[in-house]
């Protein structure tokens, strides 16, 4: 019996590999011939292999065949059109603007498209950015779902104070705060509690000064 039984795991085992072998080189290809077909220089521009490829991919892909690492890899190596974070627009379309990406199908026959990897992005911020994400932070705390416990209303107006600061700093970055425009500013700082708002209402969800963070 378990003589069987390991014949038949050993010819299931074979199979699998011989499959997944075979299913990862046809995927492969698959992937070079629609890159190949949409650039100019070895096929007609046509996005349709590209296309037809991610429909299989979405209806029969095996958990190497990666959706979003295919086109993250078309569009590395090709210039399909992408929206301004650079993900992707479906239906698949030619880039056909000033600063679409050139080919690179040399490139992109050294990497099998489940494998790749390509850089995270640099994502620029300015100071306006960083004083934007602080009053989101702390402006959810002003409204009715949370309620403050300990010392949580009091680091509530302690980060509003700070943004205000912040704020004045950063007008003249190499001049000393004057704590008077400072308060001049406080009342205005947009979209978070009054500072000497410590009422302590009853609603849902208790929060505690700890979970005042910016990610």
């Amino acid at each position: 019996m378990a003589s069987e039984s390991k014949k038949l795991f050993a010819e299931a085992m074979k199979k699998f590999i011989a499959g997944t072998v075979a299913s990862m080189e046809a995927a492969r290809e698959l992937a070079m011939l629609s890159i190949r077909e949409f650039s100019d220089e070895f096929g007609s521009g046509n996005l349709s292999y590209a296309q037809q490829f991610i429909d299989a991919i979405q209806q029969h892909g095996k958990n190497y065949v990666r959706r979003n690492a295919f086109l993250a890899w078309l569009a590395f190596h090709s210039p399909v059109l992408c929206d301004e974070t650079g993900k992707v627009l479906e239906p698949l379309t030619k880039d056909k603007g000033p600063d679409a990406k050139p080919f690179k199908i040399a490139a992109a026959e050294t990497t099998p498209f489940w494998e790749f990897k390509p850089e995270a992005p640099q994502v620029p911020y300015s100071a306006e950015t960083v004083v934007q994400a602080l009053k989101r932070t702390v402006g959810k705390f002003s409204g009715t779902r949370y309620t403050a416990t300990g010392n949580g209303a009091i680091a509530v107006g302690e980060a509003v104070k700070m943004i205000a600061r912040l704020e004045v700093l950063l007008k003249e970055p190499f001049k000393a705060v004057d704590q008077a425009e400072v308060d001049q500013v406080l009342p205005t700082v947009a979209g978070v509690p009054a500072v000497a708002d410590t009422t302590q209402t009853e609603t849902e969800t208790p929060v505690s000064e700890n979970e005042i963070a910016v990610a």
